[in-house]
């Protein structure tokens, strides 16, 4: 088993590279239903089974929960692809980052 993801959001992306799991958004546990996150937690895999998650510097263009899914691209960009926003509703794609 690797590092524990500390405050884990529910309904985020996860998003595998060859060198790294990425969590996307999710639904952070700020005490309702849809509390959107924009922030992007990544687990260097050179370590695993050691090692931890790191929030990134870099978040979400916006905050999405209920998201759908990820990926990553052979060019190395990293992708969410649904989810919902506040006050916009469902989101389509959203580039997150090159790598």
């Amino acid at each position: 088993m690797g590092p524990e993801l500390a405050d884990p959001p529910a309904d985020f992306a996860l998003v595998a590279t060859g060198s790294a799991l990425y969590a996307l958004g999710g639904d952070a546990d700020g005490g309702g239903s849809f509390d959107s996150s924009a922030t992007v937690r990544r687990l260097d895999l050179a370590a695993w089974p050691r090692g931890g998650w790191v929030t990134e510097q870099d978040q979400l263009p916006e905050p999405v929960a209920a998201n759908n899914g990820g990926y990553a691209t052979p060019d190395g960009r990293i992708w969410s692809v649904g989810g919902s926003t506040p006050g916009h509703g469902i989101r389509d794609v959203v580039f997150v980052k090159q790598l």
